[in-house]
């Protein structure tokens, strides 16, 4: 989600990563191959939620930027 601030030149952000989600392991890599009986299991981890919030601000008018 974001907000431009009017007659700042200035956005705030802020990312939710995971909302719903819980610690644990998703789907494993399909293109690998693995020796049947191995017992070997690949997957990737779910990351924990995280909250990412960020500022971002222009300093040159909106006329300069154009040129």
């Amino acid at each position: 989600m974001g907000y431009t601030l009017p007659r700042g030149g200035a956005r705030i952000e802020v990312d939710l990563l995971n909302a719903f989600q819980a610690k644990g392991l998703e789907e494993g890599n399909p293109t690998a191959q693995s020796v049947p009986g191995s017992g070997l299991f690949l997957a990737r981890p779910i990351l924990p939620r995280r909250l990412t919030v960020s500022v971002a601000y222009g300093f040159g008018s909106p006329a300069q930027a154009e040129r």
